[in-house]
């Protein structure tokens, strides 16, 4: 196994020879498993290898069958990408931003501390893909996702859930009265104008907060609260 070794990615060395060892031995091993090779060039390729104890020279040995599965690997993370992130902007969906909220409001009650979601509706879009077409509108999505990224801590999760809408979790809050502030650097950078096509576009930003445990205890409950908060703060900017 040495040489066959170094080849081995080393987070999956152990699962390596541990399987090396027990065929050795004759005991159970798993029939068929990944491991990641490295390359010369440096590159990693995936591979899926299955052995079978033989005698060589009257000693115990293993012959290793490797096939390259880094396509089919590249395949099977590109499904599962598209199966929790929103094609168009890159963003986590729906599905994703749950996962994450359920995770987040499990720590936040185990640690006992708090977290905020806001809605964000985007004002003045609709106009914009009326006036300049579907490929405009599409494009300052994925500049307004951009923007949110920019925003915020690596810690938190913009999530596009449906046209014009977005939802962001901030799972670690300090202070409760930092939702706030974020909400207004959001509220700032979607405001500044953008350059899209050829065109100058400004748009503004309807934001709902909702803050755990103040609004609510479940995931329903804070989404709800802000998605009603999102609606008062509509409201206002109409007047």
């Amino acid at each position: 196994m040495d040489a066959f070794d170094a080849l081995i990615a080393p987070e999956d060395l152990p699962r390596a020879r541990t399987n090396h060892q027990r065929r050795l031995a004759g005991e159970e091993t798993e029939q068929r498993y990944p491991l990641r090779l490295m390359r010369k060039s440096g590159r990693m390729l995936w591979a899926e290898t299955s052995g079978v104890r033989i005698n060589w020279n009257g000693r115990p040995a293993t012959l290793n069958i490797v096939n390259d599965i880094t396509a089919r690997k590249a395949a099977e993370d590109s499904i599962r990408h598209l199966a929790h992130h929103d094609p168009l902007t890159g963003l986590p969906n729906r599905v994703l931003l749950q996962d994450r909220l359920e995770r987040a409001l499990a720590s936040a009650q185990r640690n006992g501390t708090s977290l905020a979601m806001l809605f964000i509706d985007l004002d003045g879009f609709k106009p914009v893909n009326d006036r300049y077409g579907h490929d405009t509108g599409d494009a300052l999505l994925q500049a307004v996702a951009k923007r949110l990224r920019g925003t915020l801590r690596h810690s938190d999760t913009a999530a596009r859930i449906g046209g014009d809408e977005f939802v962001v979790l901030l799972p670690v809050l300090a202070e409760t009265q930092d939702a706030g502030l974020i909400a207004a650097k959001l509220r700032t950078a979607i405001a500044s104008p953008f350059e899209i096509d050829g065109h100058r576009i400004t748009i503004s930003a309807s934001i709902g907060l909702a803050l755990y445990p103040r609004d609510g205890d479940t995931a329903s409950e804070l989404m709800r609260t802000a998605d009603g908060a999102m609606y008062a703060d509509k409201r206002q900017h109409a007047v």
